[in-house]
């Protein structure tokens, strides 16, 4: 996970030596389309592929599409008829979901609970893909379980209940309550009886 300096850097890079920038992110991308292949042949069902920078506070649209959108189409293009789910996960908040929304993946994942948007249900409007989410990772770690049982609840009337899968928008802190957990599942059940 490339931290906040890491990120920086990068985005300096990109935009004063755009040339050599991608000549590392073709290097970047080779290796992840073996990687890919290689997990695939030795059995694993599926991939997940996370973005740190499909957002606009990383950069902007069209510095994705260049730097982004260019190197992982062909990873997620030479997946399909080979992972039987390959989910993509836009991190951070303010993602460019209107640009993530056409990639060739089976789930998107995002920090949907988030002030930019979009949510759920908006997410729906923009793909037909399946949708992970509808818990804040902030929830998890520090709400209630009513907290969390509210959040659920949203999720799963926001979607219907199909087309969906419960996740948080981003990695669970390993110290969220165990009751959070526990909660969301309960809710999860009781939600799509």
């Amino acid at each position: 996970m490339l931290d906040r300096d890491c990120r920086d850097r990068v985005v300096k890079d990109l935009r004063e030596a755009p040339q050599q920038v991608h000549a590392g992110l073709t290097v970047i991308r080779d290796v992840v389309l073996e990687y890919a292949a290689a997990c695939l042949q030795a059995g694993a069902s599926g991939v997940f592929l996370a973005s740190q920078m499909a957002n606009y506070d990383a950069l902007t649209r069209e510095e994705y599409q260049e730097f982004g959108v260019a190197y992982d189409l062909p990873i997620l293009e030479s997946l399909q008829g080979k992972s039987r789910l390959t989910m993509l996960h836009a991190c951070r908040q303010n993602v460019m979901f209107e640009l993530v929304a056409g990639y060739p993946v089976d789930v998107i994942n995002w920090a949907d609970r988030a002030v930019t948007g979009p949510t759920l249900a908006q997410a729906r409007q923009m793909s037909g893909k399946a949708l992970a989410g509808g818990l804040a990772v902030e929830t998890l770690f520090n709400g209630t379980a009513d907290d969390v049982r509210r959040e659920v609840r949203d999720a799963v009337v926001q979607t219907g209940g199909r087309g969906f899968m419960l996740t948080p928008g981003c990695t669970i802190n390993a110290r969220s309550p165990a009751a959070n957990l526990h909660a969301a599942r309960q809710a999860l059940a009781e939600g799509l009886s």
